[in-house]
């Protein structure tokens, strides 16, 4: 897969964190779009609108079935460009996520045809036909099939972290380890492909809740919200995955308390996961000279 990149973003740069030996993290709790999700928002909004499909200041309505960390940042920035905000958020998420959407201006819709049993696609899938009665304009994103969501990690995290590293002087002659989790591959293979471009010998680690496996196409229910989301991910390339990383539920609350109690730091569960596979990959594989780790803190704690 060939990815490349063409805009600036717009928003300062998240900080990077040493949380171990040569083992660095991006702050992306701390981005003003409260996640790294601002990185795919920002990568679709500008593809749709160098498109056409949306024009700034047009009071057109995005609508996107989520309730996590993407609903989170569309809320906040898409009102910014003129644009409503409707989301259809899954039954299993969190009235916390719920509660701030809403307080973002966020319309939350299908409420009813979800606790009728439908599937938030079809709740969307109605919205759209119906949409076809009236002047109501719909855009539908979907993070799913929308390459502009990687395009936006392409464009802002790979080169911040790159630049980060770089200040602290690991250079692509260090082998650079990425371990990560993944929803829809985005960010994951954002990073292993811009790394491996810059000539970096790159290593992608993909951590995923040990009641899945993603290579075979298992999932299962879980409490890691935005990771093994029960579906191979659309943009990762598995060929390119060197090893996965099993955390169970309650190593990923470990990893949270060990980042809160040592660190100071209140992220979300997939963080404490990420966190946690950075300590047991380092178990199996203490870290050569020659060598970094990289990782992300995807959101904050006080979402959940």
């Amino acid at each position: 897969m060939l990815y490349t990149t063409n805009s600036v973003h717009p928003y300062p740069s998240t900080p990077l964190l040493q949380l171990g030996r040569r083992a660095y993290f991006k702050a992306e709790f701390l981005h003003v779009l409260r996640s790294h999700k601002a990185r795919s928002v920002i990568g679709m909004l500008d593809r749709a609108e160098a498109s056409g499909a949306l024009i700034r200041n047009s009071g057109a309505t995005i609508i996107e079935k989520t309730g996590g960390n993407l609903g989170v940042a569309l809320a906040i920035e898409a009102p910014r460009r003129g644009y409503n905000v409707e989301l259809v958020v899954g039954l299993s998420f969190s009235q916390k996520k719920r509660d701030l959407l809403r307080q973002l201006s966020a319309k939350l819709i299908g409420l009813d045809m979800l606790q009728a049993g439908a599937a938030p696609a079809e709740v969307i899938n109605s919205v759209l036909l119906a949409s076809d009665s009236h002047e109501k304009k719909y855009v539908f994103l979907d993070q799913f099939a929308d390459a502009g969501s990687i395009y936006g990690h392409m464009d802002s995290l790979a080169p911040e972290a790159e630049h980060q590293l770089q200040a602290v002087g690991l250079d692509s002659s260090f082998a650079l380890h990425l371990i990560v989790g993944t929803g829809t591959g985005a960010s994951a293979q954002a990073l292993k492909t811009y790394f491996n471009n810059r000539g970096y010998k790159t290593y992608l680690h993909i951590v995923q809740p040990e009641s899945c496996d993603i290579a075979k196409c298992v999932f299962a229910d879980h409490s890691l919200q935005g990771i093994s989301v029960g579906r191979v991910p659309p943009f990762l390339d598995l060929d390119q995955v060197d090893s996965y990383i099993a955390i169970s539920d309650s190593e990923a609350e470990r990893g949270r308390q060990v980042l809160l109690c040592n660190f100071g730091i209140l992220c979300g569960f997939s963080s404490g996961a990420n966190f946690t596979a950075m300590n047991k990959f380092l178990s199996r594989h203490p870290i050569g000279d020659k060598e970094v780790i990289l990782s992300l803190l995807y959101d904050r704690g006080e979402d959940y």
